[in-house]
């Protein structure tokens, strides 16, 4: 008998010392369910939220299901700076799904999914997107948003906690390191790195570290070097990747939804580098065709491509194609005064142009945290 009972003490303390990082895991909202962290950013309280090991695509879905925003921004990570304070007339009806698509055919994908569609989609279309797939990437998302990290992610979680990477004591507190405001997932208590309750993401590290210009340029450089498979080159676009466009127009006609598209901006010298190179000439080709496409179907296209909006400079955007929150301030600016009939319902111009005129401590915000 008592060698039974060793046994059991044996496997409890074992089988606790298993449970007890799910836990903590849990707590820290690493493994919180997506719909209760959506729950969570759905109050006034502002609460950051950023996993080191869970995929964004599926928190951004449930987010937005969750919401049911009437304005909705969707595409890849340099989509995320559009902030609910652009649309100051009316913030609540805002919500930004960066992340939520990588590819063309997510976008579609994406929205198919939400029971209650937006009234305005506003989407950037990455250049890359357009790229011929025998060049560009192949690898479509399968429609299954994921909702747990991958089996390997585990492995490096544990693989720092046991290394001391990961400070369990601030995580337990559930505070981010810089603005000392609610958060959770480990990337947004560590770093201070994370989405917003609106759904766009504040990158504290590089707001903060305030490093050189080029130093952050220098990344986007050696992806050029090496055609990345962001900056594959190309003189030609892909037909498929059009054929999709046409079926997302189509679906926006169905569904009753406004439709306005852009291709985002690179650093001013790095899109004038790669002009240089005549490696990219697919980008000049692909967006005349969509200018005229979504012309033809009541929608409006913009190229900001090239990124030289008034007043911005290299200094202003996070890297090389990524622009910050004021480079995209002044981006919807230009779709405001575009389509003031369809955005002046939503945002005053000039309330905002007043916001960019106001001092702030850094080149990159403009509404602060």
């Amino acid at each position: 008998m008592k060698r039974f009972f060793l046994k059991l003490l044996v496997f409890i303390s074992l089988f606790a010392w298993l449970l007890l990082p799910i836990v903590v895991l849990v707590h820290i909202g690493e493994l919180l369910p997506f719909e209760q962290i959506a729950a969570f950013q759905s109050g006034e309280q502002p609460t950051l939220y950023s996993s080191l090991y869970v995929p964004d695509a599926g928190y951004k879905l449930i987010a937005t299901q969750h919401k049911q925003p009437q304005i909705l921004a969707l595409g890849t990570s340099r989509v995320m700076q559009i902030r609910a304070e652009f649309f100051n007339k009316t913030p609540e009806l805002f919500y930004n799904a960066g992340s939520g698509a990588q590819t063309i055919e997510d976008v579609r994908l994406f929205v198919s999914q939400l029971a209650q569609k937006p009234r305005l989609l506003i989407v950037s279309f990455d250049q890359n997107w357009f790229l011929p797939r025998d060049v560009g990437e192949t690898t479509l998302n399968s429609g299954v948003y994921p909702v747990l990290p991958p089996p390997a992610m585990y492995q490096y979680l544990v693989q720092d906690w046991l290394n001391g990477k990961l400070d369990v004591d601030q995580l337990w507190m559930r505070h981010d390191s810089r603005q000392n405001i609610p958060a959770l997932g480990i990337r947004a208590i560590l770093r201070g790195d994370g989405y917003r309750n609106d759904g766009s993401y504040y990158y504290a590290t590089i707001i903060n570290d305030n490093a050189p210009v080029e130093d952050r340029l220098a990344e986007v450089r050696r992806h050029i070097t090496n055609e990345h498979i962001w900056f594959k080159s190309s003189p030609t676009f892909d037909a498929t990747a059009l054929a999709e466009v046409e079926k997302l127009l189509a679906f926006c006609q169905q569904e009753n939804m406004m439709l306005l598209g852009f291709f985002p901006p690179y650093a001013p010298t790095i899109y004038a580098e790669m002009l240089v190179s005549g490696k990219y000439t697919y980008i000049d080709d692909i967006s005349q065709t969509l200018t005229d496409l979504f012309k033809d179907n009541g929608f409006h296209f913009f190229d900001f491509s090239a990124g030289n909006l008034a007043n911005i400079g290299d200094e202003h955007y996070i890297d090389g194609f990524h622009g910050s929150e004021r480079v995209y301030l002044h981006l919807y600016l230009a779709m405001l005064a575009a389509q003031s009939e369809i955005l002046g319902q939503y945002s005053d111009n000039d309330y905002l142009e007043d916001a960019l005129r106001q001092p702030q401590s850094n080149l990159f915000e403009v509404f602060g945290h």
